[in-house]
C-alpha cells in the first residue's frame, strides 16, 4: 500500500515526464507514446506512420534521449547547484 508521500511523488513524476514529452515534436511524442505506453512492436508503428521499421526506431532513440535531456533540465531547475558546492569543485 502507498503512503500519500508516494502519491505525491509519483504525480509530481508523472507531471514532470507529461510535460517533457510536451515537448517532443507531435509525431515523436505519438510514437514514443505507442511504444511505451500501447507497447506496440515498432513493425506496428511503422506501417502507421508509412515508414521504416529502421526509421522509428531510430526516432524512438531520439526522442528517448530528448526526453532524457528535457527531464534533466527539469531537475536541475527543481535543484539547483548550491554556490558553495560550485566553488569547492573548483578549488583543487
Amino acid at each position: 500500500m502507498q503512503g500519500p508521500e508516494l502519491e505525491i511523488v509519483w504525480r509530481e513524476t508523472e507531471q514532470q515526464v507529461l510535460q517533457a514529452m510536451a515537448r517532443l515534436r507531435p509525431d515523436d511524442e505519438e510514437m514514443l507514446r505507442l511504444r511505451t505506453w500501447e507497447e506496440l512492436p515498432n513493425e506496428t508503428i511503422a506501417q502507421m506512420f508509412g515508414l521504416s521499421v529502421r526509421a522509428v526506431e531510430s526516432r524512438l532513440t531520439r526522442a528517448r534521449r530528448k526526453l532524457s535531456h528535457y527531464l534533466a533540465e527539469t531537475e536541475a531547475a527543481r535543484f539547483p547547484a548550491h554556490p558553495l558546492a560550485a566553488e569547492k569543485g573548483g578549488e583543487r
